[in-house]
């Protein structure tokens, strides 16, 4: 017994340890766009749309269309415009657990 009232002890100590010093609990899922910016205006189609997720196991979409996620949390693709404002919407999910959407405008307006 009081074996494992020591242990037990011991794994509370740990625990609250790492949340204090380290940040041990999960943090929740985020994703940025890094590039367009919101607001900006553009003169050429289709634009490079660049962003980083908090998570590099989560799927992400660009305008609903699947792109590859690196190991560094980074992702490229590409958006299609057309004349005037643009909305881009970016989506992180973890299967089963989170969702999160960054959403910008951005104005197309051709040469």
């Amino acid at each position: 017994m009081i074996k494992i009232h020591k242990v037990l002890g011991g794994a509370v100590i740990i625990s609250a340890l790492c949340l204090t010093l380290v940040g041990c609990h999960h943090s929740s899922l985020s994703v940025e766009i890094t590039w367009p910016y919101d607001g900006m205006r553009v003169y050429a189609t289709p634009i490079g749309v660049k962003g980083a997720v908090s998570d590099s196991s989560a799927k992400i979409t660009i305008n609903n269309t699947p792109v590859v996620v690196a190991e560094n949390g980074y992702f490229v693709g590409s958006v299609d415009l057309v004349e005037g404002e643009n909305i881009i919407t970016v989506v992180a999910t973890i299967e089963g657990q989170e969702r999160v959407i960054k959403t910008i405008t951005i104005t197309y307006a051709p040469g």
